[in-house]
């Protein structure tokens, strides 16, 4: 019987005590609720990433999980007011900062989140404005010296 409590987006444990399997789980559960914040008849389909990759983070935990959600829509929308609705709802989410970005490398608007200098989410359109990319980066943890940082995780 697990009695480790489900993750939760508003709570996120860190450095040493952050193991890669609760820093891909807070991570993923915190996409969820981003998709979930959507308007439920905007939403064709949601997969999440079930496998991310480590990337480097910092001297005291040096990882961080990397992985994504891909929203699909059931229709091509403008994503400037759907982001800026999630900027608001994440703005007043205890611990994030929400930043709207509408200067990126290709014109399109993406959405900022971060809950520390590290742990963070970019929500961006797909192509055609069908939906949106969730990329997330976890915080920082230490992995163990049997794992090899180089396989999927």
């Amino acid at each position: 019987m697990n009695t480790n409590p489900s993750p939760s987006p508003s709570s996120s444990p860190s450095g040493a005590a952050l193991s890669w399997q609760l820093a891909k789980s807070t991570t993923q559960a915190t996409e969820k609720k981003i998709a979930g914040q959507l308007d439920a008849d905007l939403v064709a389909a949601v997969k999440q990433q079930e496998k991310g990759t480590l990337l480097p983070c910092d001297s005291t935990a040096p990882w961080q999980w990397a992985g994504g959600t891909t929203v699909t829509f059931t229709r091509p929308t403008e994503p400037k007011p759907i982001l800026e609705e999630l900027q608001k709802k994440w703005s007043a989410e205890p611990g994030f900062t929400a930043s709207l970005i509408t200067d990126s490398v290709d014109g399109s608007p993406e959405l900022s989140l971060h809950r520390n200098p590290v742990e963070g989410y970019v929500i961006a359109p797909t192509k055609g404005d069908a939906g949106l990319e969730i990329s997330s980066f976890s915080q920082c943890f230490t992995l163990p010296e049997d794992e090899d940082p180089g396989r999927s995780f």
